[in-house]
């Protein structure tokens, strides 16, 4: 009796399912990393398209900002440079004020000093006329003095003269003619008193010393 060809036995379709399954699941994961490589790559580009955008975008950023930093200094300069130019015309002017200040200053002092010279000359001219007043008054007060003493003398003589008249031989009364007489006399000597050159001469330099203050 003639035998056909063997047919394979169950365990080994099993070992050729398995077999066939890892050589399916390998190729799938070579995909799927070929896939995962592509798509990283992808990405990778992706990522270097948009940083390569924004280092440009960041630059013109930059330049901008120093473009706008130079303009700024520029102008702070040109703000500082006519501060200074002020400044200094403030600090000229100052200086010319401090010496107009000084002059002006320095005219009133000047001005006080000779008005204080002249305020201790006419004090000075005031204590001189008083003290000579005062020698004045006390030279008249002495000259009246003396001339009431003389008078007192002059008056004290007549009881005596009055007394040798009519002791002597011949005396007779005084007559109304020599009492008249005698009247005149002491009325002339109390006028001649009282208008004395002394005097008069006191009354006008102290006149004159009033007008002079």
């Amino acid at each position: 009796m003639q035998s056909g060809p063997a047919s394979p036995s169950a365990p080994t379709d099993t070992l050729h399912r398995i077999v066939y399954a890892k050589e399916e699941a390998e190729k799938k994961w070579i995909e799927e990393q070929e896939e995962f490589r592509k798509r990283q790559r992808d990405h990778e580009i992706k990522m270097i398209e948009i940083e390569q955008a924004e280092v440009v975008r960041r630059e013109k950023e930059v330049r901008k900002l120093n473009d706008l930093l130079a303009e700024t200094r520029r102008k702070n300069q040109l703000v500082q440079d006519k501060v200074q130019e002020q400044i200094q015309h403030l600090h000229k002017m100052l200086e010319e004020h401090k010496a107009e200040h000084q002059r002006h200053e320095e005219s009133i002092e000047n001005d006080i000093i000779g008005k204080e010279q002249m305020l201790f000359n006419v004090k000075d001219s005031l204590d001189k006329r008083r003290k000579m007043l005062e020698m004045d008054e006390d030279n008249q007060s002495n000259i009246e003095d003396e001339s009431l003493n003389l008078i007192f003398r002059t008056c004290s003589m007549y009881p005596t003269l009055g007394l040798n008249v009519k002791d002597a031989p011949d005396a007779r009364p005084p007559s109304s003619d020599q009492s008249t007489m005698d009247e005149n006399w002491s009325s002339s000597a109390t006028i001649q008193f009282q208008k004395s050159p002394q005097l008069s001469n006191d009354s006008s330099r102290t006149e004159h010393s009033d007008t002079s203050l």
